[in-house]
């Protein structure tokens, strides 16, 4: 049996108006997430350089809907927000795609009242007067009169970044939600985010952490190539992780549910979390390294930044390789320190090469990327 909750939102049936989720958090509301539509399609609330609209209000924003079926507009500046997710604390976790005003694919962290960047969505706020603030899609008109101008150093100051940005090309191209391991049951990588995407049939795994109060931290590679073009994921009570793919549009593979399990004795060689210092990182590894390793000689870091511009995308601008000093290893060998210069602002490119564990497995997966948003203080 099907039972509408809430229904007052919009839709024209342009090309990228997808909805996403939803998801309930401990109190049983529901968020999900609206996509913008394709340029072209209505005369207001669009660009006239061919940048992502919100025709009918309300595109590009997550919405939460009570135990009443009451929906509010929650936060906005999206633009293909194809997943969302919540972790264990009832924290709402979105990723949004590549494209005009997202220089990357990336994992956001939203709370009530952000603005995450796309700003064809501030239209929809209520200081314009553009959009109801009560929905009912009976009584939102199709177009306005015209659109005010958007003062862009307030947009511009107002957006909240990114908490890790999925890497374009290496890492991501179109990822789908992220799900949150149980805190046993998945190996070593408890509350982590787990993230499908379509173009690499791949799953990146996230480790994040809170520098200030804000959140922020390392993507790495986990599990590529799966058997289809996987885009959904979610974690069941007995901690396997199902996958769903699909077989349309410019992806290969069909349509299909892999599952994927930790055996309960088998600990991969991986590294497990990076954390930010005052002046470098630390890696800590899920077995220890080799005697003798050197570690000193493996480690490569490289730093860039991406552009908040209307352009669809953007290139790595300013790519640094940055020199890595005072690295050392902790007693039982499963902490690697070392210091880099650490900048707010900026994607730190970390590899480690072919390091070997104590028990002779290679770092297969030896890439990370770690998003810097705050420094600790």
């Amino acid at each position: 049996i099907y039972r509408s909750v809430a229904n007052s939102f919009r839709f024209t049936g342009s090309y990228h108006e997808f909805a996403y989720g939803p998801v309930m958090n401990a109190a049983g509301e529901l968020f999900f997430s609206t996509g913008l539509a394709a340029s072209g399609h209505h005369e207001a609330k669009e660009s006239k350089t061919g940048q992502m609209s919100s025709p009918l209000g309300y595109r590009g924003w997550v919405m939460k809907v009570d135990a009443t079926g009451q929906l509010t507009p929650f936060a906005c500046g999206l633009r293909s927000p194809a997943g969302i997710g919540m972790n264990a604390a009832d924290e709402l976790f979105i990723t949004d795609n590549q494209g005009d005003w997202v220089a990357s694919s990336y994992l956001g962290h939203v709370e009530e009242g952000d603005f995450l960047g796309h700003p064809a969505t501030l239209w929809d706020r209520p200081e314009y007067g553009l959009t109801p603030a009560k929905l009912d899609h009976r009584t939102v008109g199709a177009t306005v009169a015209k659109v005010p101008l958007l003062d862009e150093k307030q947009y511009r100051a107002q957006r909240k970044p990114p908490a890790v940005w999925l890497v374009h090309g290496d890492l991501t191209n179109s990822p789908g939600n992220p799900s949150f391991a149980p805190e046993t049951g998945f190996g070593p990588f408890g509350r982590q985010a787990f993230i499908a995407d379509i173009s690499h049939r791949a799953i990146v795994r996230v480790a994040l952490e809170k520098i200030n109060g804000v959140y922020q931290g390392a993507v790495f590679p986990f599990i590529r190539p799966l058997a289809s073009a996987s885009f959904s994921t979610c974690f069941d009570s007995d901690g396997r992780l199902w996958v769903g793919s699909v077989g349309r549009g410019w992806t290969t593979g069909k349509p299909m549910i892999e599952v994927i399990s930790y055996d309960g004795s088998s600990v991969p060689f991986e590294m497990q979390q990076i954390r930010l210092t005052q002046d470098g990182f630390e890696v800590d590894f899920t077995q220890p390294l080799a005697d003798g390793e050197g570690v000193a000689d493996a480690i490569s870091v490289k730093r860039f930044h991406y552009l908040y511009w209307a352009e669809y995308g953007s290139d790595r601008q300013d790519v640094q390789r940055v020199p890595v000093s005072k690295h050392s290893l902790s007693d039982d060998r499963r902490t690697l320190r070392f210091a880099v210069p650490v900048e707010a602002g900026h994607v730190y490119e970390i590899d480690l090469g072919d390091i070997r564990a104590a028990g002779g497995a290679i770092l297969e997966n030896n890439f990370a990327f770690y998003t810097v948003n705050e420094v600790p203080r």
